[in-house]
């Protein structure tokens, strides 16, 4: 039994996409940005020339020198020289997720949590249906400018007002009570009896949360009538919704994202206003403040982080929160203040498109953002309000770890002040409370290991995976060529096969996810080698070219495997069947 069955897939997809490839590999060794890559030498053989490339976007690396590659929980077993199961162990203590304890199959565990997502994918369908149903819920979202391709597009609904319409629902669909409970979408009255279950939410508008892959976690409910409190209603924390690691709207906003660069919004009704306006690259932080493992699922999606909450104290003191977590994890920062207080729903709903963006245009640093709202604060035209202005920034400034960064923020106080920069670097070394260590490069290095020896056949199916890969559109064009069968059994079969099948269904390609289940490191340094690879051809004839090699070997391994059924052959019809077939096999390959 191998020990990657130990835990749940959900759960080792809940480690991996809390630790970052590139952050965790940096640890180790020294990384330098090439592109979209990272690039270093191989931590596991001696280099002279950096072959060991990280890619942040895949979450994976390769090391085109010696054929290591993998995802995050391999370079660990690799580096720290740990199995699966304590890699895992390792990486969950990093991000302080807690592993199931006793229950090497975790079955009762998994199946719970499987419960609970299709608990919550039959609530949305209900929701759904029901406002497809009520002309005022309609009415409230037309009169907010939500088309109905949008409120089909992110699976808005309607929690009725009276009755306990979700409860019957779900009862329908044999769920038991204990299950509903746990769900938090039902709720118990104070006689605890099953008569006095009902639902949490009636008579909103609901919002379905969505984690990256797409599946329904939660949901958030907005009241129709804007005198009823609370505005919003939020599902509580469950076994599959903890508010501070998802973001909404992301499962959309990352297929959507524009010069790698997200929005932040606060917002429900904001990230669809903006989506509805062509804005698609916006998330929302649910309602809670912006948190570390948000910050850090950001960050493996994009470069840039625009912040745009709204304009009131508490969106002020949400904006700062977030800019120091977000700099804490190194990601560069804009943040937008639209005028008039406005929220971005509102503002682009008023003003449009172009006046949105050019307001997103104008985004300040997080340098010009804290002078901006400090300066409101204080009056630095007089003795008092230098001070008190200059000690602020000092501290903002002690937890900016970017020399650069620092020194610009150290000229612009300078020069807005009169105070020296000495004067200023030595309050600032008065808050410096922490200190970050590099571990040095090379540290884990071990000889050359040999290389994995491919013939043609290996080579074109490695160029027509890779193609897949990074341009789906070609799919059409290599499968009216070749199908799964033309494939070499085991990992380009199975690579393949996933392959067809994500495209497919319109799936997303996770090649960090596919590896896990990759016991064997020759096939462990195909994969990462393939999923890792921008090199590709596009061009038609190329593509039939590689499709045509492909072909060629198969049809070569079928004539061989039919050449010894031939020997082995007692009946002469079937030996005609047989030789008839090979000649075919002959003609097929005199055409390609």
């Amino acid at each position: 039994m191998s020990s990657k069955n130990y835990y749940s897939s959900d759960v080792i997809d809940e480690i991996v996409s809390a630790n970052d490839i590139v952050d965790i590999i940096s640890e180790y060794v020294t990384l330098k940005k090439m592109g979209t890559s990272h690039k270093c030498c191989c931590p596991f053989h001696v280099e002279k020339t950096p072959s060991f490339v990280v890619t942040r976007e895949k979450q994976l690396y390769h090391c085109f020198g010696c054929g290591a590659g993998g995802n995050v929980i391999t370079f660990i077993m690799e580096i720290e020289k740990l199995n699966f199961v304590e890699a895992l162990k390792f990486l969950a203590d990093k991000v302080h997720i807690k592993l199931p304890q006793n229950q090497q199959y975790n079955s009762e565990r998994n199946e719970k949590r499987e419960r609970q997502l299709l608990i919550h994918r039959d609530a949305a369908i209900y929701y759904y249906k029901t406002l497809l149903h009520d002309s005022k819920a309609m009415a409230y979202l037309l009169d907010r400018k939500i088309d109905k391709a949008t409120i089909k597009k992110y699976g808005l609904g309607y929690a009725p007002k009276y009755g306990n319409g979700l409860l019957r629902y779900l009862f329908s669909k044999k769920y038991n009570v204990n299950e509903l409970l746990e769900s938090g979408l039902i709720l118990r009255g104070k006689n605890r009896s099953t008569n006095d279950l009902y639902d949490r939410f009636r008579d909103r508008i609901m919002f379905p949360i969505q984690n990256v892959t797409g599946k329904v976690i939660a949901f958030g409910g907005r009241v129709l009538d804007n005198s009823i409190s609370p505005k919003y209603l939020n599902s509580p924390e469950t076994q599959i919704f903890h508010k501070g690691k998802n973001l909404y709207g992301l499962n959309n906003a990352k297929k959507q994202i524009v010069n790698e660069q997200i929005i932040i919004v606060e917002g429900y009704m904001d990230v669809i206003g903006l989506y509805q306006k062509g804005i698609k690259n916006a998330v929302a932080s649910l309602g809670t403040a912006f948190t570390q493992d948000q910050s850090k699922l950001l960050k493996r999606y994009a470069k840039e982080l625009v912040v745009i909450y709204d304009g009131d104290r508490a969106g002020q003191e949400a904006t700062s929160k977030a800019i120091e977590i977000l700099q804490d994890n190194d990601i560069d920062i804009k943040i937008v203040s639209l005028p008039d207080n406005l929220d971005p729903d509102e503002y682009i709903n008023q003003y449009g498109k172009d006046a949105f963006e050019l307001q997103m245009s104008k985004g300040m640093t997080p340098l010009e953002y804290k002078i901006s709202k400090l300066k409101q604060s204080y009056d630095i035209s007089s003795v008092d309000g230098k001070i008190k202005f200059t000690k602020e920034m000092a501290a903002y400034l002690s937890n900016v770890n970017s020399g650069i960064e620092r020194e610009a923020y150290l000229n612009k106080m300078a020069a807005d002040t009169g105070i020296s920069k000495e004067t200023i670097l030595q309050e600032i070394k008065k808050n410096v409370t922490k200190e970050h260590k590099k571990i040095s490069d090379g540290k884990y290095r071990n000889e050359k290991p040999e290389k994995f020896v491919k013939n043609a056949y290996s080579i074109a199916q490695e160029e027509i995976l890779k193609i897949l890969i990074n341009n789906k559109n070609i799919f059409p064009l290599i499968e009216s060529k070749i199908n799964l069968s033309h494939f070499q059994d085991g990992i380009y079969k199975d690579l393949a096969e996933y392959l067809f099948r994500q495209i497919e269904n319109e799936e997303e390609i996770q090649g960090n996810k596919f590896i896990n289940d990759i016991s064997n490191k020759n096939d462990l340094e195909i994969a990462t080698s393939i999923f890792t690879s921008d090199e590709i051809s596009s061009e038609e004839q190329a593509i039939i070219s590689y499709c045509n090699t492909i072909k060629k070997f198969k049809i070569h391994n079928d004539n061989k495997s039919l050449q010894n059924q031939l020997l082995n052959a007692t009946d002469d019809e079937e030996k005609n069947r047989i030789y008839y077939q090979i000649i075919e096999n002959k003609r097929k390959l005199e055409k390609l």
